[in-house]
């Protein structure tokens, strides 16, 4: 028994559904040999069997996942005893999946649940390859979460550091608070961040908050006054005086010409 589900290519950027389906073989079946320019998980949902690659043949259990990159040739068989079932998704990414997928075989048990869950896919009807992706994101955690760490901790902190300030610079944040929230000393942060950025925590901030005023008034037409609270900004003069240190104009001078060259 085999079975494709109906998935929509809609062409999402870091992970795309492209196929899913389930697959219960029979006595000693084989695979023919296929390769894909894109990746595939194959969930083992029951029984066994092996997998053949141009280089070497895999046992897998139930519960066990077998990964394929793109452009890596495969086939299987099906144990004779114990003929397997299998639930596979393919997927395009612009992710960096190359440490996940390094290892051809891993035992997830825990992640059955994730994948009985997408065959219930098209109860969603046409979100169904949102669905799909959803559930695949979380797939991916698990993976991420059994390989060896490919990142390093400073790498680590630097990128938690620069979300945190390109989600909260609105606010009235500071260093000490990106530091506060990381659990680490603003010195150390302070460090880290301009070895892995070029810039310091502070300087970042700054140009992302003018940066974010200055298209608040060339795309959205706020005045200085509004675009330099929604970024936070609170001190009109204070703004303006940072604002023309970086781009040579006073704000409102800045607001003017634009909306001019629109006109």
């Amino acid at each position: 028994m085999r079975r494709i589900f109906k998935l929509e290519n809609k062409n999402f950027t870091d992970l795309n559904p492209l196929q899913l389906g389930i697959e219960e073989f029979k006595n000693e079946q084989v695979s023919v040999l296929e390769i894909r320019d894109y990746y595939t998980i194959y969930y083992i949902a029951a029984g066994k069997g092996v997998f053949q690659t141009e280089s070497a043949e895999y046992s897998l259990n139930s519960g066990d996942l077998f990964l394929v990159k793109p452009y890596r040739a495969v086939s299987s068989a099906a144990d004779f005893e114990e003929p397997w079932t299998q639930i596979w998704i393919s997927f395009s990414s612009s992710l960096k999946l190359e440490g996940i997928f390094e290892n051809s075989i891993i035992s997830l048990p825990e992640g059955a649940e994730l994948f009985h869950d997408l065959l219930e896919c098209e109860r969603f009807g046409e979100a169904a390859a949102l669905f799909v992706c959803g559930k695949l994101y979380e797939i991916i955690a698990l993976l991420k979460k059994e390989c060896p760490q490919t990142q390093d901790q400073f790498e680590r902190y630097a990128l938690i550091a620069k979300n945190y300030m390109d989600t909260n610079y609105a606010r009235e944040i500071s260093v000490e608070a990106v530091a506060d929230y990381l659990g680490i000393d603003r010195c150390y942060i302070s460090v880290i961040f301009k070895n892995k950025t070029g810039k310091s925590p502070r300087e970042y901030l700054i140009d992302l908050r003018l940066s974010k005023a200055a298209d608040l008034m060339r795309k959205k037409k706020y005045g200085p006054s509004m675009a330099a609270k929604l970024c936070g900004y609170p001190d009109l003069y204070h703004f303006s005086k940072i604002f023309k240190k970086k781009y040579g104009v006073a704000p409102r001078e800045y607001f003017n010409n634009e909306t001019n060259k629109k006109q």
